[in-house]
């Protein structure tokens, strides 16, 4: 059994790697901040053969990712990937892109090498305790 946590899981690339090793039959944690969304994803993986435990965090916050972590690991004793996808952007053609849309991104999120790093450290005793290790 391949354990895997995913950030970001509820759309684009996250859901698209979240439902191809769903039918590899992983067992996925997956996150994300829209809990509508992510609970789409948790039903589309068990159609696909794998299992999910969906769980509503904020990769910003340290706190909610190392109760995902936790909560993953708890569950199945143990993590043998951590995909780092969660992301932030502002959407548009370039003149519906506003300055003010540009300078709330820093706002809205920390740089996206703090947030990878954050979340590889924090999941690093969960893949320990798996013995078998991949972030990406």
């Amino acid at each position: 059994m391949r354990v895997v946590a995913i950030t970001g899981a509820s759309a684009g690339i996250g859901r698209a790697i979240a439902m191809r090793l769903a039918r590899d039959g992983a067992s996925l944690a997956i996150c994300a901040r829209r809990a509508d969304r992510l609970d789409t994803v948790a039903k589309e993986i068990t159609q696909a053969g794998g299992t999910s435990l969906p769980f509503v965090a904020d990769v910003v916050q340290d706190g909610e990712m190392r109760a995902f972590v936790d909560r993953a690991v708890s569950r199945w004793g143990q993590l043998d990937v951590m995909i780092c996808n969660a992301g932030y952007g502002v959407y548009g053609t370039i003149d519906q892109v506003t300055p003010e849309k540009m300078k709330a991104i820093p706002k809205a999120m920390k740089p996206q090498s703090t947030i990878e790093l954050m979340c590889t450290a924090i999941a690093s005793d969960g893949l320990v305790a798996g013995r078998k290790a991949c972030m990406a």
